[in-house]
């Protein structure tokens, strides 16, 4: 059975074990309608003219009804000066299912891209576009001491590393073929109140001027998703001030 979605080759016939599809539930990607003249388009929308987009939990609770499923978490995706460039869905948990991300641009609220989060004990996450096509993948790496993923782009060749700090727990640079710093992603603190008692998640990524391709900011971005998931999502199940020595 190959899955009408990403294309996986599978015994099963219900549901895709990479994507995670329902074959049952599955619709052809429709082609969207042509962009007017001199609108950008969506990955444009987000990514186009700002080095630094910071990722804001948002509690506006407005997304469900453009995904067509159950919400877990929104986010603001905003540049240095508070503009608002897009949001994102993360899709409520499933068990033993892959986890959906949808990112939109603003304000026309277009898809921009999916990152599809494989269940397992190694994280990778396989991000498409707005029409399936494939973007890249975020691949976590074997580690004893810190977290390593590779960032692969359509064609599935290596782009970019991330390494995880030995001594800040919450930054992760990223290294080009080189092995040379070109980006980052961190986590920076935001408060007793926020970090605790209401647990908002804020990420910000800085692309430093590197030449990225609008493909491979929107990988990049799906990486501090992926790490989100990895490093963060358990802590709504730790208590008080335990948290703060992640």
């Amino acid at each position: 059975m190959q899955c009408p979605h990403c294309g996986h080759e599978q015994s099963s016939i219900v549901e895709c074990e990479q994507c995670g599809v329902i074959f049952s539930k599955w619709k052809p990607h429709e082609t969207p309608p042509p962009r007017e003249e001199g609108l950008p388009s969506p990955l444009e929308a987000i990514f186009g003219d700002s080095n630094v987009l910071r990722l804001l939990e948002s509690p506006k609770g407005l997304l469900a009804a453009i995904t067509d499923w159950p919400v877990a978490r929104e986010f603001d995706i905003v540049d240095p000066v508070g503009r608002q460039r897009g949001s994102a869905a993360q899709e409520a948990a499933v068990m033993n299912a892959a986890r959906r991300f949808a990112v939109f641009s603003y304000p026309a609220q277009q898809l921009a891209f999916t990152l599809y989060r494989k269940f397992g004990f190694f994280s990778e996450a396989i991000v498409q576009g707005a029409r399936g096509e494939p973007l890249g993948v975020v691949k976590q790496r074997f580690s004893l001491l810190r977290r390593r993923y590779d960032l692969l782009d359509g064609a599935g060749q290596l782009f970019a590393t991330i390494n995880g700090s030995l001594l800040k727990r919450w930054s992760f640079a990223i290294l080009d073929r080189a092995g040379q710093q070109c980006s980052e992603i961190s986590k920076p603190y935001a408060g007793y109140t926020e970090e605790v008692v209401t647990e908002a998640r804020r990420f910000k990524v800085d692309f430093m001027n590197h030449h990225w391709t609008l493909p491979q900011r929107a990988v990049i971005l799906a990486a501090a998703v992926n790490i989100d998931f990895d490093v963060f999502e358990g802590r709504e199940h730790r208590i008080g001030l335990a948290a703060l020595g992640d």
